[in-house]
């Protein structure tokens, strides 16, 4: 499986940006992109303003707040620096409009010119789901009532986080000495980008592959969307962090108890059997076409594909389980976290295609 942090990394990079984090809901015509491409909101910093770093993320929210078509803008921030700034200007004055505007001040430690991060512009709708509240849920709904749950893999980045766990106690054998092992996968975004969600995960003891497989379960998935935040009056205001947890204490109660739910022995055995069956489903075509026919209807890079062909190969389980497992370990070849996690999730569309689709990958011919 895909590692990048710890949990302990992660509940400190978690517990390092939270007193950091600052939200401002403020009319859009205070914003102003400077001459270096930054963002200041209200004044002169010395007359209380701030001055910041735009994250890409933030860029992409810019281009799409005011309408300016993303392929253009980035040219601009290559070619034309100043019209850009020109352009964000001229479309940020033009409209009343409230934002949500989602910042991140410097470390203390930290010698830096500016005061920190533009990471969000959103809409004055925006639910903030923080992912300390988060985190706090779906642990004490596995690790604080279950000491059999394991953190077997779990990242954190500007935008979003994510957390896998898996329990001792749900365990099944597919194959002979293949074991496999259940739990969740559970996610949060922060920056307009992500959803929030709990779904079932999978690991495979023997290679510690994961899937991210739906079927059985009943998940969780909510946009970040809520009530319109009020200005009270005034151009510009801080959002309090301690009013947020208190106005979503029932949603992050029903992510504990759909975390719990998920661990379910009868759903998970249900899971087993489903991947029992795939087993017993085999490729009869060609092998490197059964491959490309799945990588094309699933949007798997030619990498990727390579990479999903070569472990099928190697591992020599020629069957609807064994594609699955090979998309899975792929997964542990990505560049990246988040594209780690998607194959993941691409190993549970395997076992979900139906006779139709399946008949389509095992029978494949060479063109």
């Amino acid at each position: 499986m895909y590692q990048s942090h710890t949990m302990a990394s992660l509940a400190q990079t978690i517990g390092e940006q939270r007193p950091r984090k600052v939200d401002h809901l403020l009319d859009q015509r205070l914003l102003t992109m400077t001459d270096d491409l930054q963002m200041m909101i209200g004044d002169h910093p010395d007359q209380g303003g701030h001055r910041l770093s735009i994250t890409p993320h933030a860029h992409t929210q810019l281009s799409d707040k005011l309408g300016v078509p993303m392929r253009y803008y980035r040219r601009m921030m290559q070619d034309a620096p100043q019209l850009l700034r020109q352009n964000v200007n001229h479309w940020l004055q033009s409209a009343s409009t409230t934002r949500l505007v989602r910042t991140l001040d410097h470390s203390p430690d930290t010698q830096q010119s500016t005061t920190g991060l533009m990471r969000a512009l959103l809409s004055d709708r925006y639910r903030v789901l923080d992912n300390y509240w988060f985190a706090d849920a779906i642990l004490q709904a596995t690790m604080g009532d279950m000491s059999s749950c394991d953190v077997c893999s779990c990242d954190v980045n500007m935008d979003r986080m994510l957390i896998k766990i898996t329990s001792h106690e749900l365990e099944g054998e597919v194959r002979v000495g293949e074991v496999v092992r259940g739990g969740i996968i559970a996610g949060n975004g922060e920056t307009g980008g992500n959803t929030s969600f709990v779904q079932a995960f999978f690991e495979t003891l023997q290679c510690t592959n994961g899937m991210v497989y739906n079927t059985e379960f009943a998940g969780l998935r909510r946009v970040h969307l809520g009530p319109v935040l009020q200005l009270e009056g005034h151009a510009r205001q801080l959002v309090s962090d301690d009013t947020l947890s208190q106005s979503d204490a029932a949603f992050f109660s029903a992510v504990r108890d759909v975390a719990r739910n998920v661990f379910d022995r009868k759903a998970f055995d249900r899971a087993i059997a489903s991947f029992r069956e795939a087993q017993d489903r085999t490729i009869d075509g060609d092998i490197p076409e059964a491959v490309r026919t799945f990588a094309q209807r699933h949007g798997l890079g030619e990498r990727e594909s390579s990479s999903v062909l070569d472990h099928l190969i190697r591992d020599g389980n020629l069957t609807q389980w064994g594609l699955a497992s090979a998309v899975t370990r792929a997964a542990q070849d990505s560049d990246s976290y988040d594209r780690a996690t998607e194959l993941e999730g691409l190993g549970g569309a395997v076992i979900d295609l139906t006779p139709a689709e399946w008949r389509l990958v095992a029978q494949a011919e060479a063109q």
